[in-house]
């Protein structure tokens, strides 16, 4: 990875924070060298309700507390992201399905759980979207944006 120096601003909001900002060049590949490149699939929770309407699978919500007492697919497994690396092993074999609202974060722990050698499918659509695709959830009613 070539890093590249871009800007260093101080920013008005916070008197001691500094900010770097930086930029990688090259392609993924190149940033792998010999290491193979892994990837997992990726579904929306339309894909989720027909993988459950199939058979049990694992879904993990890597929410926090507040987040999860908002809102959450019934029977998930809530694991924080922040907990994630030291209880891998508390996931229950099989296909994960990784969700939190936005995605981010299951993005993050998604990668964790592949590294792990885990069978992990992300989860990249709006919660709102997982009551219109008939998934019981423990939330209010959502609309999911246009």
């Amino acid at each position: 990875i070539t890093w590249r120096p871009m800007a260093v601003r101080r920013s008005s909001w916070m008197r001691s924070a500094t900010a770097v900002e930086a930029a990688a060049t090259g392609s993924p590949q190149s940033w792998a060298g010999a290491d193979p490149m892994r990837a997992y699939p990726v579904g929306d929770f339309a894909a989720l309700a027909r993988a459950l309407a199939d058979g049990p699978v694992v879904v993990l919500d890597v929410s926090r507390s507040g987040e999860w007492d908002a809102a959450h697919v019934s029977g998930s497994l809530k694991i924080p992201l922040d907990d994630l690396p030291g209880r891998i092993g508390e996931v229950p074999g099989g296909e994960v399905w990784v969700h939190r609202q936005s995605g981010y974060r299951a993005s993050v722990a998604a990668s964790l759980l592949d590294a792990a050698g885990r069978d992990v499918v992300l989860i990249d659509d709006h919660f709102a979207r997982a009551q219109e695709s008939d998934i019981t959830t423990a939330a209010p009613d959502l609309a999911a944006p246009a």
